[in-house]
């Protein structure tokens, strides 16, 4: 039984810069095949956007196509002849990429089993069924321990009802099982299957920075977040010796000298993030590690950022979301005191620490002054603690109470199809207007907070 792991290629809107989009670690299918080796199984992966001796960038008046083509992808698929493809999806924005693939995978065997996971699998299994008869199945939530059941029923030890986590057609309509309970305890997840890959391809650069996620989960109710459909809102966190062995292999058999923590909760339980940063200093790793998913500012202190200094950390990325305290309490819902995000953005500061902000604007319920005020809290964290801000427009995704109480609202300007999140990219496009704003505002808002940002530096 033959078992492929499947990235596809991926698509930018043709305003980015083909040269900025780099390949990603696809740690999900690392995990999945990890687990997969772990029980004897005969595992590959395939990871489209590496295929070949240079990544392929092509460019159309449509979109950028990254990674490898679709034939070059039929040609591996003939050549690999797999029993069995797991098919990554893990941005709503690439969702038709993981329909082509299936499309090509029945091209090339119809017999071939065909299974798509990831958030919008999660959020909305049915979009794939509704889009090609080429998905055999769909999982929901986390693949590592569903992936081998499938394997199981293809090879006729196992039946699709008793599977938990997974949608699939019988007899024409859509059966969808319960979900499978969350990983408790991550612990027993093995390292990450590095050894399937060509390393050489992600890690660019003079840092060679490595991804790595030792926590999953978040228990805060975010208005606009996506990670409660795919992650659960339990936090579950793997050991700080898991996390520290898990560091030394990365620095001693793959040379990695920079570690970027993409977890949304790294520092959620201060005491175990202390006994990591411990642990790296005694050790002594000799990594740099940054936080580009962020941290939040009220689970570190001044001794925790000192003491992340000394263990190597270059740069803190943080969630405010919005700098107005009535619209972070009652619009967004982060449980997030402004006056933490001032404390922890001066003590970076004194540490010589680079720090960013994430703030979203475009909220319903905003008004004009509160999108001011956030915009004037940016600009004090710039100006007095060097904080780098990046605002972000308001996107309604799937799932999310954004959603809900937008489309309720009939604030929505589209469906947040794989399209129209694409072109939310440009802050132009937008896809929340309100009584108080336009997307023609928000645009301005952003334009303007940018060009007085760079004339000023």
């Amino acid at each position: 039984m033959k078992i492929l792991l499947l990235n596809p290629p991926s698509t930018h809107p043709t305003f980015f810069n083909p040269s900025d989009i780099e390949p990603h670690y696809p740690l999900g299918l690392l995990y999945i095949a990890a687990v997969l080796e772990d029980e004897g199984f005969d595992v590959q992966i395939l990871d489209a956007v590496t295929l070949g001796p240079q990544t392929h960038v092509s460019a159309t008046s449509e979109h950028i196509h990254f990674g490898a083509s679709w034939q070059q992808i039929e040609y591996e698929l003939s050549r690999l002849k797999p029993d069995i493809v797991g098919i990554t999806n893990p941005y709503v924005t690439q969702f038709n990429n993981a329909i082509v693939a299936s499309e090509i995978c029945k091209k090339v065997n119809p017999k071939t089993i065909t299974v798509v996971g990831g958030p919008h699998a999660s959020a909305r299994p049915q979009d794939f069924f509704e889009m090609t008869t080429s998905v055999d199945i769909v999982t929901m939530g986390e693949g590592e321990y569903i992936m081998p059941q499938i394997v199981s029923y293809v090879e006729g030890k196992a039946h699709l009802a008793d599977i938990e986590g997974i949608v699939y057609r019988q007899n024409g309509t859509l059966q969808a099982n319960r979900w499978r309970p969350f990983v408790e305890d991550l612990d027993q997840l093995p390292f990450p299957a590095y050894n399937l890959i060509d390393n050489e391809r992600y890690l660019s650069g003079m840092n060679r920075p490595l991804p790595l996620i030792t926590s999953r989960g978040c228990p805060f109710d975010c208005t606009f977040c996506t990670v409660h459909l795919h992650m659960g809102r339990r936090w579950r966190a793997h050991s700080p010796k898991y996390v520290l062995d898990h560091l030394a292999y990365s620095a001693s058999t793959l040379k990695i000298k920079n570690i970027s923590f993409i977890d949304d909760n790294l520092s959620l339980d201060p005491q175990r993030f202390d006994q990591i940063l411990d642990g790296i200093i005694s050790r002594n790793l000799g990594i740099t590690w940054d936080t580009p998913n962020g941290v939040r500012s009220d689970t570190l202190d001044r001794q925790l950022v000192l003491k992340a200094k000394d263990s190597g950390c270059v740069c803190f990325m943080t969630g405010v979301e919005s700098g107005d305290q009535e619209i972070l309490d009652n619009v967004v819902r982060k449980s997030l005191d402004l006056s933490k995000v001032i404390e922890f953005s001066r003590a970076c500061q004194e540490m010589s620490i680079d720090m960013g902000a994430f703030f979203i604007i475009g909220f319903p319920g905003e008004s004009r002054a509160n999108i001011e005020r956030t915009l004037n809290f940016a600009r004090m964290l710039n100006r007095e603690f060097t904080v780098m801000p990046m605002i972000g427009i308001a996107t309604p995704y799937y799932g999310t109470e954004l959603y809900q109480l937008s489309k309720a609202q009939n604030y929505l300007l589209g469906e947040p199809t794989p399209e129209n999140i694409v072109a939310t990219a440009d802050p132009g496009q937008g896809l929340i207007q309100t009584s108080d704003f336009t997307r023609g505002d928000l645009r301005k808002y952003y334009t303007d907070f940018y060009r007085e940002l760079i004339l000023r530096r």
